[in-house]
């Protein structure tokens, strides 16, 4: 699903940056060609800015949003993603500015070209929302939410690897005991070992875990791939 959704944002940024765009430019500058010079140039300044505020998020989908899916699909490290929905608000609301700047402040255009255009800002505009709806409302909550199943995981292996690692094998072999019920004598005469040295393993097991109970100990023993549940009676 990921995939296909980035492949679907991918073609939109290509139709509209080398599509859209160019017609957009091709066609207003024909239709502003009777009209006055101050309305061409306010006009043109205003259109010029929004071309490059929608550039400028789509560089930033294909430098960031991007290779983070991508890394995700991929199994790899990457940072957490920031994402900033005002930004496709703005551009939204900058398309629907033009369609009003060019509908009532060009009264020189031809009439024709003019409706030509506004219809195909208005298909625009709703491609857009599609656009916004299926990166804001469904890739981006996907990718949230598996970056942090990811990290969480990591977190959990990394925290199981250095706890496990931090006793030592006899320590492991003593709360493997302790987990499965056995009182400091019986771990004793298993081990071929003093009840005291029983004891000495119990409390650095303790120590290194912040465990003390036999119940956390066993979860623990478990967590950590020690014991196998099912061993447990």
């Amino acid at each position: 699903m990921i995939a296909l959704l980035v492949d679907y944002l991918r073609q939109s940024h290509v139709y509209y940056l080398d599509t859209a765009l160019v017609k957009i430019e091709n066609d207003l500058r024909e239709l502003m060609e009777p009209c006055p010079e101050k309305s061409r140039e306010v006009v043109w300044k205003f259109f010029t800015e929004f071309k490059t505020e929608m550039q400028r998020h789509f560089v930033f989908e294909e430098e960031q949003i991007f290779p983070y899916a991508s890394d995700l699909l991929a199994d790899k490290d990457s940072k957490s993603l920031k994402f900033n929905e005002e930004e496709h608000s703005n551009i939204d609301e900058k398309l629907d500015d033009l369609v009003r700047i060019v509908r009532d402040y060009l009264p020189d255009a031809d009439p024709a070209r003019k409706e030509a255009l506004l219809n195909y800002l208005a298909f625009l505009h709703k491609d857009l929302l599609c656009h916004t709806s299926a990166e804001d409302d469904v890739l981006l909550p996907m990718l949230q939410s598996v970056g942090r199943q990811r990290r969480l995981a990591a977190a959990k292996d990394a925290l199981r690897s250095r706890a496990s690692e931090a006793l030592t094998a006899r320590e492991k072999e003593i709360l493997v005991s302790v987990a499965r019920g056995k009182i400091n004598k019986e771990i004793a005469d298993e081990h071929n070992i003093s009840i005291h040295t029983v004891i000495s393993h119990r409390k650095n097991i303790s120590a290194k875990t912040g465990i003390k109970t036999v119940a956390g100990l066993t979860a623990y023993a478990i967590l950590n791939d020690l014991l196998d549940i099912d061993s447990i009676e």
